[in-house]
């Protein structure tokens, strides 16, 4: 199997810790972080996400505008548009627990927590 060099938009540590271990003990590698809107933003536009080589990003739905922000904002879609305006090749997984049916900001659907299912969807959208 091959290795992803991943974008991990989640601000619930306790969840950012967890999928980076996981993906770390299949060969994949956290290369860049963001648990706010404002964080994720500057990624992208930056152009982080060139150079670290990122083949991925996996982004939470709801999370903070700010780092001082204690109110969630469906925030997801706005990192996924600022990819896309970026006119970056990368797929992105939308990790969320909003249900399927309320997500379209992703090339794939992953519910938070399924962490089996994340590693196929990573298979599924690089790999195949």
């Amino acid at each position: 199997m091959q290795n992803a060099r991943i974008f991990l938009v989640e601000d619930n540590k306790t969840m950012s810790h967890l999928i980076c271990r996981c993906l770390a003990l299949h060969g994949h590698q956290v290369v860049l972080k963001a648990s706010n809107l404002k964080e994720a933003l500057q990624v992208v536009e930056t152009g982080q996400l060139e150079k670290n080589e990122v083949d991925l990003a996996i982004i939470d739905g709801n999370f903070p505008n700010r780092a001082d922000d204690s109110v969630d904002i469906f925030a997801g879609p706005i990192v996924a548009q600022a990819i896309k305006d970026a006119n970056l090749p990368i797929p992105i997984i939308a990790h969320t627990s909003v249900q399927r049916n309320q997500v379209s900001y992703g090339n794939t659907y992953v519910e938070k927590g399924d962490v089996n299912r994340l590693f196929i969807a990573i298979s599924e959208l690089l790999f195949d």
